[in-house]
């Protein structure tokens, strides 16, 4: 019995390996070899990764995209290369993209360096591809930021060369007035009087027909010392609303050119004065006045009796001034003419008040010293 049972488990052992052989070609065929699903996976893979890297390397940006990555070379061959490509109504489009993105870039900080690239990128634009007046007007924003105020006001009158409307003459004249005024401020608030003749002299190359330039320039070169060629400036001027500077600066002008008659009296520096309210009359119809030569007054004074006398005109306003007994209001009157010297000064505005020294009728104050190199002269004894 024995040998019989080890001879079925051989028979068995025989037969379950003749038919595994028989069916492993089934089964290497049927199932999934894990080498081989390994591998198919791995090489899935690696073809993604290297289609996403063509992809990435293949990929052209958008105009707005190379705009906000700051490759404004790259966009601005772009431009070109499609100004020959796109139709009137795409070009429309193309120039509101580029517009609208630097608009966005206007509204944000950014880097010294950056900025400069945008600066150059929006000059090479308006050059090279388009005339865009509002792309100028956000030129000039960008040179604003980056504290180029001059380049600004350039920018902003090339726009006037080719306006797009009266309103928008009106709007870019307003706004470049503005800067003009606050260049002009801050170079007279830190005395840079060569800088100011500089800057307006360029102004009036800008616009040569501006009478506001003229005078402001002529204003910069008194405080220079350059009278004559202020004189020359202020005989070009010929709007009627700047001849009341004009007369003032031309006084100004004559106050530097002259010397004030002057000599003591009781301790006093004084000089003689002449008043005429009455247009028309000879010099010698003129009032005799003595004033003290006074750098303390901010503004010149004389005895209201004097004024009256002279026939000055009583303006009816007051103005709030300080002396010895504390703050009192003064009547301001407008003299015709005043004489000082070999200068005559017209419809010049004094104060009207008691002077309380014997033997002067008024005080000579900064209102014309401040306004002239004044040399005093002195009688030879």
């Amino acid at each position: 019995m024995r040998w019989i049972g080890t001879g079925l488990f051989i028979s068995g052992l025989v037969a379950g390996l003749l038919v595994g052989w028989c069916t492993r070609d089934y089964y290497l065929v049927s199932l999934p070899q894990p080498q081989s699903l390994e591998m198919h996976d791995v090489d899935a893979a690696n073809s993604a990764v290297n289609t996403a890297k063509s992809g990435v390397q293949n990929h052209e940006y958008s105009l707005s995209e190379l705009i906000l990555l700051g490759k404004f070379d790259q966009a601005l061959s772009r431009l070109v290369k499609l100004e020959t490509q796109l139709d009137a109504d795409s070009h429309a489009l193309l120039q509101q993209e580029v517009r609208s993105n630097l608009e966005d870039s206007v509204r944000k900080d950014h880097s010294d360096s950056r900025l400069n690239a945008l600066i150059r990128f929006t000059n090479a634009y308006l050059d090279e591809y388009i005339y865009d007046n509002g792309v100028r007007k956000i030129l000039a924003d960008f040179y604003l930021k980056n504290s180029e105020s001059e380049q600004a006001i350039r920018s902003l009158y090339k726009i006037l060369e080719f306006p797009d409307s009266d309103d928008q003459v009106t709007r870019i004249r307003s706004r470049i007035n503005a800067l003009v005024q606050g260049h002009g401020d801050a170079l007279q608030a830190e005395n840079d009087d060569l800088r100011s003749v500089i800057f307006y002299t360029w102004l009036l190359r800008l616009d040569p027909q501006s009478d506001a330039y003229r005078v402001a320039l002529a204003k910069s070169k008194i405080r220079i010392g350059a009278l004559q060629e202020a004189e020359d400036l202020l005989q070009e001027v010929s709007d009627a609303s700047f001849l009341p500077r004009v007369a003032n600066l031309s006084e100004t002008i004559e106050l530097q050119r002259s010397d004030i008659p002057s000599y003591r009296l009781n301790g006093h520096l004084v000089t003689d004065a002449y008043v005429n309210n009455h247009a028309g009359l000879t010099d010698d119809s003129f009032k005799k006045l003595r004033l003290l030569i006074d750098t303390g007054a901010s503004i010149t004074t004389i005895n209201v009796r004097a004024l009256e006398l002279a026939g000055a005109t009583n303006t009816g306003r007051t103005a709030l001034i300080s002396t010895a007994s504390g703050r009192v209001n003064a009547p301001v009157y407008l003299v015709e003419s005043l004489l000082i010297g070999n200068v005559r000064l017209s419809k010049h505005y004094v104060l009207g008040m008691r002077i309380p020294v014997p033997g002067i009728d008024g005080l000579l104050g900064m209102d014309v010293l401040s306004r002239t190199d004044l040399n005093l002269v002195y009688p030879q004894p």
